[in-house]
């Protein structure tokens, strides 16, 4: 436990410098030692993403989903998971993603407008208004 304890505390010192690079192999190691926290799976993903590993970074963040968040971590791997998306212009990985999610967790057209009402915060404009996410919207009979 106090390896674990210490590992998290050089990987934040690294983080809190910016120091990816060498964030990278810490969090790696804490993921060796226990795969089942979607905490680690999310600072694995963000120092990815400060890398430039986006595709990673996706998997990543995939991980830290498939362990179920809570209910106050949902919205932020939601956003996270679908801004690799927009980062990798990934249209169709994108709509796939709302579709399949959108069963289990209506919520999160919610977010995607939220976002988007947002004026400083409009990274999903792009991918909600194309035709294709319009029609699928248009096929839920959503009421306005």
């Amino acid at each position: 436990m106090k390896k674990v304890n210490d590992l998290i505390k050089k990987f934040e010192r690294l983080v809190e410098e910016q120091n990816w690079e060498k964030a990278l192999p810490i969090i790696e190691q804490i993921l060796n030692i226990n795969k089942n926290i979607s905490t680690s799976w999310i600072n694995y993903a963000t120092c990815l993403e400060n890398l430039g590993r986006f595709d990673d970074a996706r998997v990543a963040f995939f991980n830290a989903w498939a362990l179920k968040p809570t209910d106050n971590m949902k919205y932020r791997m939601l956003y996270r998971i679908l801004r690799t998306f927009v980062i990798a212009k990934d249209r169709k990985g994108f709509l796939e993603f709302v579709k399949k999610q959108y069963k289990d967790c209506p919520e999160i057209l919610d977010l995607l407008i939220d976002t988007s009402d947002n004026e400083n915060n409009n990274e999903f404009d792009d991918f909600i208004n194309d035709i294709e996410f319009q029609e699928w919207l248009k096929s839920l009979n959503l009421e306005k």
